[in-house]
């Protein structure tokens, strides 16, 4: 999906909390902070606003930029690294097109509830789902922000200030260093004994591709290492 609109938060967190959670997102091992204008920014969040949904109950949001088509992934990363910080449940959103072979582009949306596990698990909402269609317009600027809107709530003004944050690679080996990153982006993942004597590590990915993938029991503790949620 290509995104247009994106957040981090939900109902029942507290604005201020959720920017300081922001505030320390760097700091973990897989993430950095840079300039504004560097070359491979990721991702910029900003600082938090409240929104008030359709039912009034009031929640907090942080506005992301993704820097790169196919983001959804780093959108969870950075969601889960928000949620240990919490130690709550937040909601990683976005809304975009997505690209259909036989009926063309669509407005659509992700939702993800992200657990201070780091467990991430999709969720939908009814009144979303109904906004989902086929456009023909090449830029459906204000049909995307109408479906943001139902994700979100009403919005408060969004702040200006934002922190320009891009991955990391966690491990010097190549291989195992986008393992990490397929892992950290993942919505579940294992591992577990292969009859070969190696481990298999299963990652289902939130687009719902698979992969297996056999590593040492070295390579493993390694990956489990560096992905442990912090």
């Amino acid at each position: 999906m290509k995104v247009a609109f994106a957040a981090i938060g939900g109902p029942g967190i507290d604005r201020d909390e959720l920017t300081r959670a922001v505030e320390v997102l760097a700091l973990r091992a897989d993430l950095e902070e840079v300039a504004a204008a560097d070359v491979g920014v990721d991702l910029r969040v900003r600082a938090a606003r409240t929104a008030a949904g359709s039912t009034g109950q009031q929640s907090a949001w942080s506005d992301v930029e993704l820097a790169h088509d196919g983001g959804i992934e780093t959108l969870v990363l950075a969601a889960r690294a928000i949620a240990a910080h919490l130690g709550t449940t937040v909601r990683a959103v976005a809304s975009g097109i997505e690209e259909h072979r036989a009926s063309g582009a669509a407005v659509s949306y992700r939702a993800f509830e992200v657990l201070p596990s780091g467990e991430s698990r999709p969720f939908s909402i009814e009144a979303a789902d109904a906004a989902c269609r086929v456009v023909t317009a090449p830029d459906p600027a204000s049909e995307l922000k109408e479906l943001f809107a139902l994700l979100v709530g009403d919005d408060e003004e969004v702040p200006a200030d934002s922190r320009a944050v891009r991955r990391k690679a966690l491990l010097d080996d190549p291989r195992l260093a986008r393992l990490a990153t397929r892992i950290l982006g993942a919505k579940t993942w294992s591992f577990a004994p292969d009859p070969s004597g190696r481990v298999r590590l299963k990652i289902d990915a939130i687009d719902g591709g698979k992969q297996i993938s056999l590593v040492s029991e070295d390579e493993a503790e390694s990956l489990q290492r560096a992905t442990e949620v912090s």
